[in-house]
C-alpha cells in the first residue's frame, strides 16, 4: 500500500485498494500542480498530483517535484512504473548572455507499467534563472523547462496511466535589452541594479617559494590597448 496523498511537490503513489486493480501515480508539482494519476479497473485510488512551489521571479527557487509510483493489484502479474524525477536548478549570470545551444531543466517521464501494472507519475521541471548586466540573446525556444509525461499502464488495459508533471519556471533579470523566446514563457524584469563598472588594475605578484604569494594592487586609468 502506498500513500496516495501528495507530499509537498511530490506526487502521491497509486494504490490498489487491497484488490487486483491498480492506479497510476500523481505527477510532480512546481509552477502548477501535477496531474492526478488515472484509476484503473475496479475501485483503486490514484495518486494525487504534487503542489506548487517557488515564485515566478525566482527570488524563491525550488526543484521540480518527483512523480509518485504506480501500483499493481494483488495476485496479478506485471510491475508498476516508477515515478519520474524532478528537474534541478540552472543559474546563468554574465555581462552579456548569448544562448546558441539547448539549456534544459526538464522533469523525467514516469515509468510504464507492464501487464497489470499502472504507470508512474511524471516529474516536474525545475528552475532556470538568468541575470544579465547588458544584452541577453536567448534564441528561439532554446531554453526549456518541460514537464515529464506520465507513464503508460500495462498491456492488459486494467491499470491506469500516471499523471503528468508540471512545467518549470524561467526568469530573466536584464539591464539593457533582451530578445528571444523560451518554453514555458519566461518571466522577465528590467533591473537597473545590474549596472556594472569596469576598472583596471596594475598587479605585482611576489613569491619566495612558488607557493606562498603576495600581491601589490593599484587601480589604474590606463585604457586597454594603449602603451605608455
Amino acid at each position: 500500500t502506498q500513500a496516495t496523498n501528495a507530499n509537498g511537490t511530490g506526487g502521491g503513489g497509486g494504490d490498489n485498494g487491497g484488490g487486483n486493480s491498480s492506479a497510476g501515480g500523481g505527477g510532480g508539482g512546481h509552477a502548477s500542480s501535477g496531474s492526478n494519476g488515472v484509476m484503473g479497473s475496479g475501485s483503486p485510488t490514484p495518486g494525487t498530483g504534487g503542489g506548487t512551489s517557488g515564485t515566478a521571479d525566482l527570488t524563491t527557487m525550488t526543484f521540480g517535484g518527483g512523480g509518485g509510483g504506480g501500483s499493481r493489484g494483488d495476485g496479478v502479474t506485471g510491475t508498476p512504473g516508477s515515478g519520474g524525477t524532478g528537474g534541478g536548478i540552472v543559474y546563468l549570470i554574465g555581462t552579456t548572455i548569448t544562448i546558441t545551444g539547448a539549456v534544459t531543466c526538464a522533469g523525467n517521464a514516469g515509468g510504464a507499467g507492464s501487464d497489470e501494472g499502472s504507470g508512474g507519475g511524471g516529474g516536474a521541471a525545475g528552475s532556470i534563472l538568468l541575470k544579465c548586466g547588458g544584452v541577453a540573446t536567448l534564441g528561439s525556444s532554446l531554453i526549456t523547462a518541460s514537464a515529464g509525461s506520465g507513464g503508460a499502464e500495462g498491456s492488459t488495459g486494467n491499470g491506469g496511466n500516471g499523471g503528468a508533471g508540471s512545467v518549470g519556471r524561467i526568469h530573466l533579470d536584464y539591464l539593457t535589452s533582451y530578445s528571444g523566446t523560451t518554453s514555458p514563457t519566461l518571466d522577465v524584469i528590467q533591473d537597473n541594479n545590474l549596472v556594472t563598472t569596469t576598472t583596471y588594475q596594475l598587479r605585482l605578484g611576489l613569491s619566495s617559494n612558488g607557493t606562498a604569494e603576495e600581491f601589490l594592487t593599484k587601480a589604474s586609468t590606463i585604457a586597454p590597448g594603449s602603451w605608455y
